[in-house]
């Protein structure tokens, strides 16, 4: 009995062995089960990982955008002064005035600080000076000359203010040609006349003289109703005449 019992005993092991082996199988599985789980849910802490590199790089992009900015609109200090005319040429009693252009390092106008220019006065017996802002205005009260100086930040600039007799309509040069040889020295005179064609007396008015080519004439005496010249070189060129805001002109040739 003891031999045939023995296959049955067998036979009910290997039915436990097969439902061990399906009872292990099982656990198996079931302890897998975390694992799908973690593997599930590393895609997530990736995205986290994405999200965060994004954020930062935005924050670095934002703060180097920033600093640009700040950098372009650093403000521009004044530089220099411009003076718009650069001198005055006016009669007792009229007015004119100055104004003050602002420039930056670079040359660029800064008209909005314009309105913060400081005016000054030499010469107060000539002229009087009522400064607004940007404008610099003049009266004549006498014969003779002023100087005005315009400041702003670091910009300063000077203008000067002629005050002549009243009356003047045209002016010319006698002789109204001239023609040398190389060497000689003629003299030229200035004639001043009113609107009626009547000569004026040069007295009070500032007058000089210029050559356009200087290689060819040169002034001795640029400054007066005369002036004595003389011929350099072989060529042609023309004497300037300026009294105040009014000039004229002869050809000057050298042969």
């Amino acid at each position: 009995m003891s031999r045939r019992s023995t296959p049955a005993r067998t036979a009910r092991r290997g039915i436990t062995d097969r439902s061990a082996g399906r009872g292990t199988t099982a656990r198996t599985v079931g302890r897998s089960a975390p694992d799908r789980t973690a593997r599930r849910g590393t895609p997530d802490r990736s995205a986290r990982r994405r999200d965060s590199r994004i954020a930062r790089l935005s924050s670095i992009a934002m703060v180097v955008l920033s600093g640009a900015a700040c950098e372009s609109f650093q403000p521009e200090w004044v530089e220099t002064l411009s003076l718009r005319p650069d001198s005055l040429h006016i009669s007792i009693g009229e007015t004119a005035s100055f104004e003050a252009i602002p420039l930056s390092e670079r040359g660029d106008e800064l008209l909005d600080r314009a309105a913060r220019t400081e005016w000054t006065l030499t010469g107060g017996s000539v002229a009087s000076l009522d400064a607004q802002g940007a404008t610099g205005q003049v009266t004549a009260t006498a014969l003779g000359s002023a100087r005005v100086t315009a400041r702003l930040g670091r910009g300063e600039v000077r203008g000067n203010v002629y005050v002549q007799p009243s009356g003047l309509d045209r002016i010319a040069i006698v002789p109204d040609r001239i023609e040398i040889a190389p060497g000689q020295r003629p003299r030229v005179e200035a004639q001043l006349f009113d609107a009626s064609g009547a000569l004026l007396s040069p007295e009070g008015f500032r007058i000089s003289w210029k050559f356009v080519d200087t290689s060819i004439g040169f002034v001795g005496t640029p400054i007066g109703p005369s002036a004595d010249l003389l011929g350099r070189r072989t060529g042609t060129t023309e004497l300037r005449l300026i009294v105040g805001d009014r000039s004229t002109g002869i050809p000057f040739i050298v042969r």
